[in-house]
């Protein structure tokens, strides 16, 4: 390893490799990687193996396919040797690793004891085994570092401290764009609604919590982010111009009528979300996305946002939106400054009106108000 960088802003990634259990966990490697949090580039790393101060543990090693032998590991360094390197790799920088909270960072505790010396403080941590599997879904199985490799065509696990590291931060890369991808990319698909399996809703943390450290919930089926195509919804309030968003640009909302269908899968976002949104701690009032009000017009509606855009002074729909003739020809609506925003979706979005939604489900938790959003990501408008 080179001169370390000062600042302590880099997250290190590290690894341990260990005897087995009844032999003590002593320490046989460690390997770190010093990570730019901004572009993930790796700045610097550190690999060394570790003689156990114990000469039976030492005389009772078998060689290992990896290459850590009796005779590598009778030669290095003891941890009382390398602890200096050590303690400056890893205080006061945020750690990262797999399994770190259960295995590694304890081991790390009990090494420093073992020489008499305080361990060395995280200014924070990152998990990946928990945070994957919640984030995730348990895609690759049962999510260790050799199943999630394997799943990303990564190669296999050496089981090599430094080997490790960096394979654990090519998962962690790799699981991020997936879920960035299922976010962001319309081409993710959407599950009809007929299609959704009711029990295999569920709600997950995202791995970054919103700015004022609230967690962020994802609703999943199947353990892939759900979004739901909705067929031949009727609306029933059209936009509303009262409503206005944080910028006072009007805000793109309507009501439709929810079948029962629709009412049964978002009750059970609701409930897989408001469980977890409470066991994460969060103590605002939850809003259910499904409407019910008694008397008049009893039946259950649902809001739906359109995503708003801004071109110049003028604020529109963001969402792909299409009208459709009675032949089943459809045609997109481009919005320009003489028909955009408002006044041109209000003429659109008229009770009655007949429309396909492809909706993402987004939760939200704010000013002690939490639900989950219904996002219009594409809509198609039937003729009357």
């Amino acid at each position: 390893m080179t001169n370390l960088i000062d600042d302590r802003s880099e997250i290190v990634f590290f690894d341990l490799e260990t005897t087995r259990p009844d032999q003590g966990r002593a320490l046989l490697e460690f390997g770190a990687i010093l990570v730019c949090p901004r572009t993930l580039a790796v700045l610097d790393w550190y690999v060394t193996l570790i003689r156990p101060e114990d000469p039976s543990i030492i005389n009772s090693l078998r060689d290992r396919p990896n290459g850590i032998s009796r005779d590598s590991v009778a030669s290095a360094p003891s941890f009382r040797e390398v602890a200096d390197r050590v303690y400056d790799i890893l205080d006061g920088r945020v750690w990262a690793g797999h399994n770190i909270l259960r295995f590694d960072w304890l081991r790390i505790n009990e090494a420093f004891e073992e020489v008499g010396r305080a361990a060395p403080e995280p200014k924070g941590a990152i998990d990946s085994l928990p945070i994957l599997t919640q984030t995730f879904g348990r895609r690759a199985g049962d999510m260790k570092m050799a199943s999630l490799a394997a799943y990303f065509g990564l190669g296999e696990q050496t089981h090599r401290s430094l080997d490790d590291v960096r394979m654990n931060l090519e998962v962690v890369k790799h699981c991020a764009t997936v879920l960035f991808l299922e976010n962001n990319v319309m081409g993710s698909g959407f599950v009809d609604l007929d299609e959704v399996s009711i029990p295999s809703i569920s709600a997950a943390l995202c791995p970054f919590p919103w700015a004022w450290g609230t967690p962020r919930l994802r609703i999943l089926h199947k353990n892939a982010v759900l979004q739901i195509f909705c067929p031949r919804l009727r609306v029933r309030f059209g936009i509303d111009a009262k409503f206005y968003d944080h910028a006072g640009r009007p805000r793109f909302n309507f009501v439709v009528d929810a079948s029962a269908r629709l009412c049964r899968v978002l009750d059970a976002c609701d409930d897989a979300a408001l469980k977890l949104s409470v066991d994460s701690g969060s103590d605002s009032e939850w809003r259910p996305a499904v409407k019910r009000k008694i008397g008049y017009l009893s039946s259950p509606t649902v809001r739906l946002d359109l995503p708003t855009a801004v071109d110049g002074e003028n604020a529109m729909s963001g969402a792909d939106i299409y009208h459709q003739d009675s032949s089943g020809a459809a045609q997109k609506l481009t919005f320009n400054a003489s028909n955009a925003g408002e006044h041109g979706l209000r003429t659109l979005l008229i009770p009655g009106t007949a429309v396909d939604a492809y909706l993402s489900l987004e939760p939200y938790d704010s000013k002690q108000n939490a639900g989950i959003n219904l996002m219009v990501k594409q809509l198609v408008i039937h003729s009357a």
